[in-house]
């Protein structure tokens, strides 16, 4: 779940996207969001809207990354969490119910957590990234590229992506994952919320 959740935080791709990663998706930087996960079907497919794309990756996450495939002797092709079934990734409810768990554990209840009021899940963790990255000024172009958006909708006010580099959300992925990993696991998670309910947590997110 830690790094189920770094990277939906750090490189802002849905948990689907997460669970069909490999380390050769990983490279120069960048990781290549090429299929998801789709769990009704059993199966790898594109994306969500087909919205295949290369996003900059955190030092910091790619290090942890590294030392995650050595340690588990990860090969370039394996799945980066698998389940007990050949050729499918871990089931999604464990990390949801790790995050809702440790975010308990910090004061924030089940209830306010729920759907009726603040929704969070590791999908949360998606909108975060999004959120700071316009908070940082990332130019709204460079955050529909990264994010894989189809309907400018979601990153308001602008009409086309166009060609060009990402450093802008490079820097910002990297800042949004300068929470501490101390003994235990904790991670310091800032500005957990879904579009519509940005709120900030200055909280450690134990058991993660």
């Amino acid at each position: 779940t830690y790094l189920v959740c770094m990277i939906a935080a750090g490189c802002g791709l849905r948990h689907s996207e997460v669970l069909a990663l490999r380390p050769q998706d990983f490279l120069d930087g960048v990781v290549h969001v090429t299929r998801a996960w789709d769990r009704g079907l059993s199966a790898f497919g594109p994306p969500k809207w087909n919205s295949r794309r290369e996003t900059p990756v955190p030092d910091r996450l790619q290090q942890e990354l590294t030392s995650y495939v050595k340690e588990k002797e990860i090969g370039p092709d394996d799945l980066l969490f698998p389940s007990t079934v050949p050729g499918q990734p871990m089931d999604a409810k464990p990390n949801v119910a790790a995050l809702h768990s440790a975010l308990e554990k910090i004061g924030i209840a089940r209830e306010e957590q729920g759907p009726s009021r603040r929704f969070l899940d590791i999908h949360s963790l998606r909108h975060t990234y999004i959120s700071r990255l316009r908070a940082g000024d990332v130019p709204d172009w460079q955050i529909q590229r990264a994010a894989g958006h189809r309907s400018l909708e979601m990153t308001e006010n602008y009409t086309h992506a166009r060609g060009g580099d990402l450093s802008a959300v490079a820097g910002l992925g990297a800042k949004i994952l300068e929470f501490k990993k101390a003994s235990g696991d904790r991670m310091d998670f800032r500005h957990i919320g879904r579009v519509g309910a940005y709120k900030t947590d200055e909280a450690k997110v134990a058991g993660l």
